[in-house]
């Protein structure tokens, strides 16, 4: 299953064509009233997610977004998607600070530059990363993107890199999935656990497997994630289920688990049975820091994985991955 559009290999990312000669420092460039910059106080969080994009995004698209929420407030959203078109993955992030050459900071919602993924991130490490400023001074008419460590307890030190742009490689983004089925909550400790297991047995996908039942007027769920590669390797949760406002049932995958009679009937089907690529969760799972990761599940639908970049209060600020499913063979049950 794809999540995005096919890409051509003619569709594949292209440097940006320079509209003038670059020799030189950019400090001594000619500045244009398209210039801008943005500015984050703490480098840690961005560099994270570039962590996450790194190990199958070749080029990253930053878009300037204004917030929902407050006028004088913008964030910074990045995306990509793998080769394979298996995996969408996306971030937003509070700009600490938009400054526009020509003060109009209104101008720059969309504001849009791609990036190669690996130069990035490499240029966001170093002792200036450990406690300095992320600047990004973009200049689209070269086309450049200045980016700039900056310690700013002691502004005689510092460093930047000058990074090329390239062309938007993506096709647009697909409409939204309407998530109403399950939405399944599970301990990020016994998720970090099972993939390095599933690592441990070489397995290439993780395997999700729900069954509900009414049991005493109550629902109850027994969901199970296994994978295979030279061993077969399981872990199992049992919980009551709850709802959701949107109705879709909340399935609970922690070491509280805490009902133990779930009987299965001979033959009984499982109402959700999809597996997904081992490497994408894997990625995801590296720059979560919280105690439980979300993840919306519908029958024939991609999987998204979410995760509350500061805090559950700040909806606004969000790693997410999108997954595409795979269809389980009979012969993977042996």
């Amino acid at each position: 299953m794809c999540v995005c559009g096919e890409m051509g290999d003619d569709d594949a990312p292209k440097k940006r064509r320079s509209l003038g000669a670059t020799g030189g420092h950019l400090k001594h460039v000619k500045t244009s009233s398209r210039d801008y910059s943005l500015t984050f106080h703490d480098v840690t969080p961005l560099r994270r997610v570039l962590e996450c994009f790194s190990p199958f995004v070749t080029h990253t698209l930053f878009r300037v977004t204004r917030s929902t929420e407050r006028d004088d407030r913008f964030l910074l959203e990045a995306r990509g998607e793998d080769h394979s078109h298996t995996c969408i993955v996306s971030a937003r992030l509070l700009i600490d600070e938009l400054t526009a050459a020509n003060d109009d900071k209104a101008s720059l919602d969309g504001a849009v530059f791609v990036l190669d993924t690996g130069d990035m991130l490499s240029t966001m490490r170093g002792p200036a990363a450990t406690s300095g400023a992320l600047v990004l001074q973009c200049y689209p008419e070269i086309p450049k993107v200045l980016v700039g460590l900056y310690n700013t307890e002691n502004m005689a030190f510092g460093s930047d890199s000058i990074l090329d742009t390239f062309d938007d490689p993506y096709a647009s983004p697909p409409p939204p999935i309407v998530y109403n089925e399950y939405l399944l909550e599970i301990d990020t400790c016994c998720l970090r656990d099972f993939v390095n297991r599933a690592n441990g047995a070489r397995a290439e996908f993780i395997r999700i497997t729900l069954y509900l039942k009414e049991i005493a007027a109550q629902t109850y769920c027994y969901m199970e994630l296994t994978s295979k590669g030279s061993y077969l390797t399981r872990s199992w949760f049992c919980n009551e289920i709850t709802r959701h406002e949107d109705g879709s049932a909340i399935v609970r995958a922690a070491e509280d688990a805490n009902f133990d009679k779930f009987d299965f009937e001979d033959g009984e089907a499982p109402q959700y049975d999809h597996a997904f690529q081992l490497k994408k969760i894997e990625a995801f799972v590296k720059g979560v820091s919280a105690r439980m990761i979300v993840a919306r599940l519908k029958r024939d639908e991609a999987m998204l994985l979410s995760h509350p970049l500061a805090g559950s209060a700040d909806e606004e600020q969000h790693l997410r991955f999108l997954i595409a499913y795979r269809h389980v063979d009979e012969s993977e049950d042996d």
